[in-house]
């Protein structure tokens, strides 16, 4: 789906571009990305889950199992207004830790919850991530307990991004059509 003049997928890319030194995409099927990953400035490819029918998880696996630096970000491509000045934040707090990952408010919840596909982490989340996909885990945080998780609570979270826009995803019509009114409002990303 367009948003913007551009599938919604390649705007969050492009949007993440001034962070990355490579892009991997999670996905079960690489052709429609091929295009997308050819046009960027940066190398980019699509990695496959070793895990198949796991969800986000297995991509969060795949994506550091495939990458050449010890700290991935990963975002979900469904989110298309990250804060590139959050995410460097993000990444400024990953020396000690081995994920750095947002404490939220969940809209739909009303309570508040850790975003993990709106985060970074180490490689040395990997043995745990297998651990929980080999016994039939499959929530995203599910190895949280076993790694050193700096969580970014609300206050600081708001510092850079005051609304939580980066946190908003399009997953049903009604998203989509709020995505493209965030768009439409003057001084909106």
């Amino acid at each position: 789906m367009m948003l913007d003049g551009q599938p919604l997928i390649e705007r969050v890319v492009r949007r993440l571009l001034p962070l990355a030194a490579e892009v991997l995409l999670s996905a079960g099927d690489p052709e429609p990305y091929a295009s997308l990953l050819q046009s960027l400035p940066v190398a980019g490819r699509v990695v496959a889950d070793q895990y198949s029918g796991f969800g986000p998880l297995a991509g969060i696996h795949a994506g550091l199992s495939a990458a050449h630096n010890d700290v991935a970000l990963v975002v979900a491509a469904d989110m298309p207004f990250v804060n590139i000045a959050l995410l460097q934040h993000m990444i400024g707090l990953t020396e000690e830790y081995d994920g750095v990952v947002p404490h939220v408010l969940d809209p739909r919840k009303r309570i508040g919850a850790l975003e993990p596909l709106h985060a970074l982490y180490r490689r040395s989340c990997l043995s745990a991530i297998e651990r929980h996909l080999a016994a039939n885990d499959r929530q995203a945080f599910c190895f949280f307990d076993e790694v050193r998780i700096r969580a970014v609570p609300l206050d600081e979270i708001r510092t850079f991004d005051p609304e939580l826009l980066s946190f908003f995803n399009v997953n049903t019509p009604e998203d989509w059509q709020e995505a493209q009114r965030i768009l439409t409002d003057a001084g909106r990303p």
